[in-house]
């Protein structure tokens, strides 16, 4: 069977690239086995959905891609994406399948796309990988809200393409967009929707030595209707608001905890859940930067500060978010040495949360105890296909110790999301290159887990992750080479220790 699909996978790439121009493509095989039931943490995280959690399997990955005609090289940090101004109108596509056979068999599609641009605008449909916010796109630990951590969910999306310049002097550039998404079908919540905005601005020329970064992301779940046995006391007849003047409601922010709002209202739409907050569950990121330019090196320092229920108005949650710094040598080529590429550091913080008191117990205006990618209507939490959205420190807890304390919706017997989203960690990574043709890349990562103020951790759990990825290019074939190796040692994820074999081929 496996045989059969390599042979279909790769026919189909051959002869769609035999009739496309500018296509480029990728067949891939792999094998990971493991000492335990699961996969190594830095070897399924920030994967896009396509390492299943359940080790010892095999997989198989082909692919396709047409960029858009005469746009320039896209750069690895998509902070320094520029438009082409060569051709004002130009279309694109890209098609990746995964078969993953072992303890979970898969067919996936992480990504498959049509995508149309005008001058420095993009509408896009489809599946496609992306990351929001600050951050160092490559080795990071993986954006608070939105990392590469889930299979990518289908949306229609228009937005600038990376940073656009604004005027002849290109002293500001922005990068904004609006999405419409769909959340999957894998849990009791059914049909829900995702809402997406985001703006960010670069001050600084290209050729200025330090340019300054801010902006926001806005993500809101909504809609839809939860299959469950019982009716849930925080959703009407367990179907949540959806019509256009809802859709208003939540793309603008808007609360509906004001007397005078709600006299315009059908009150018998919504529950106190509702009333007292926003419709939907909403989450961001409100983010600032700098790039720094010193000779051969670029160095990169951000914050991303995250934002729930309105605790980051008020500060109190300000200590939460991740802050990182990375610098990369800009003059990397062909030497017969080994090289320094990059070094990434980061600090992700969120057991704050506001206090751990809500706003039923204290001050109102505080609005502690966030309670991070959980959420008391979307009962599936900030999550697609079982995996998390955002940062993969705050795991789903049908992957953590089954001996930790469980955290059951309103003492029905449904699983939030996560049982730990109190979490401190620090994390880095280092690449080197030798020649053009061998590249290492070593990662890891220390924290310490609270569980959650619901149901929080007898005591602090700690625990050590890493891996490392070698990546050899043999040129007269054509291939790449992959081997990697991870473990994870402590009391909050199964010790393991796993190894990965691979080999892709890419052609264009």
């Amino acid at each position: 069977m496996i045989k059969y699909i390599y042979a279909c996978c790769l026919l189909l790439l051959y002869t769609i690239d035999s009739i496309g121009q500018n296509t480029n493509y990728q067949l891939e095989s792999g094998l990971l086995i493991s000492n335990s039931k699961t996969s190594p943490f830095w070897l399924r995280s920030n994967q896009y959905g396509i390492v299943p959690v359940e080790s010892q399997f095999l997989t198989i990955r082909g692919g396709l891609w047409k960029d858009y005609k005469n746009n320039y090289a896209i750069p690895s940090d998509t902070s320094k994406i520029t438009i082409a101004r060569k051709s004002k109108f130009s279309y694109g596509y890209g098609l990746q399948m995964v078969v993953n056979a072992g303890k979970i068999n898969q067919i996936l599609f992480p990504e498959a796309y049509f995508k149309v641009r005008f001058k420095a605008f993009e509408l896009y449909a489809g599946r496609r990988r992306e990351i929001f916010g600050i951050v160092d796109s490559t080795l990071s630990s993986g954006s608070f809200i939105w990392s590469g951590n889930a299979l990518p969910m289908p949306k229609l999306q228009l937005s600038t393409i990376g940073y656009a310049p604004i005027g002849k002097h290109k002293v500001l550039a922005v990068n904004m967009g609006y999405a419409h998404g769909w959340f999957d079908n894998s849990t009791a919540l059914k049909n829900s929707y995702l809402h997406q905005k985001w703006f960010y601005a670069k001050i600084g020329k290209p050729s200025w030595k330090i340019n300054v970064l801010g902006g926001f992301n806005h993500q809101v779940q909504w809609g839809g209707s939860l299959d469950l046995p019982f009716r849930l006391s925080s959703v009407v007849d367990n179907r949540l608001p959806s019509t256009f003047s809802d859709y208003l409601y939540l793309v603008s922010g808007i609360s509906l905890n004001y007397t005078e709002r709600q006299k315009r209202i059908n009150l018998s739409n919504y529950t106190s859940y509702d009333l007292t907050n926003r419709v939907g569950n909403h989450i961001g990121t409100i983010d600032i930067g700098a790039e720094i330019k010193i000779k051969k090196y670029r160095l990169m320092l951000y914050k991303q500060s995250v934002y729930d229920d309105g605790t980051l108005v008020s500060l109190s949650n300000v200590s939460d978010g991740l802050y990182g710094f990375s610098i990369a040598n800009n003059e990397y080529f062909n030497q017969n040495k080994l090289i320094f590429k990059k070094l990434v550091l980061e600090v992700f913080n969120s057991q704050n949360q506001g206090g751990s008191l809500g706003p039923e117990q204290g001050i109102d205006e505080l609005r502690g105890r966030d309670d991070y990618f959980n959420h008391g209507q979307f009962i599936n939490g900030w999550a697609y296909g079982k995996n998390g959205v955002g940062s993969p420190f705050i795991l789903p807890q049908i992957t953590i110790k089954n001996d930790l304390p469980q955290n059951y919706i309103y003492d029905n017997p449904i699983l939030f999301f996560t049982n730990n989203n109190r979490v401190a960690s620090i994390y880095g990574a280092l690449s080197l290159g030798y020649l053009d043709n061998i590249v290492n890349q070593t990662r890891f990562s220390l924290s310490r887990n609270w569980g959650t103020y619901r149901t929080p951790f007898e005591s602090t759990i700690k625990q050590f992750s890493f891996a490392n990825t070698t990546t050899v290019f043999h040129q007269a074939t054509n291939l790449y080479y992959n081997c990697s190796f991870g473990f994870d040692s402590g009391l909050l994820l199964p010790n393991s220790f796993g190894v990965y074999f691979g080999v892709k081929k890419k052609l264009n």
